[in-house]
């Protein structure tokens, strides 16, 4: 089950969601393919995932809170 969890609007220090962190990893280490990680905010993210991973169908529509999908039943 995938429930969404809004994005919490202010930061601490210089933390970033788990996702930026990957991102940010993955640019350090391969530069020239830095534009393959840059989505503007989380749902850009889910978006994306859904299109290349058919099983994650839904998980584009998280938007609000209590919003949830669960596969196989």
């Amino acid at each position: 089950r995938v429930a969404f969890s809004p994005e919490i609007p202010r930061r601490v220090g210089e933390a970033r969601t788990e996702w930026r962190l990957f991102a940010d990893l993955a640019m350090r280490a391969r530069p020239e393919r830095s534009f393959a990680f840059r989505w503007p905010d989380n749902q850009a993210l889910r978006a994306e995932i859904a299109s290349v991973v058919p099983s994650y169908a839904g998980i584009e529509r998280l938007a609000r809170t209590g919003d949830a999908i669960q596969w196989g039943g």
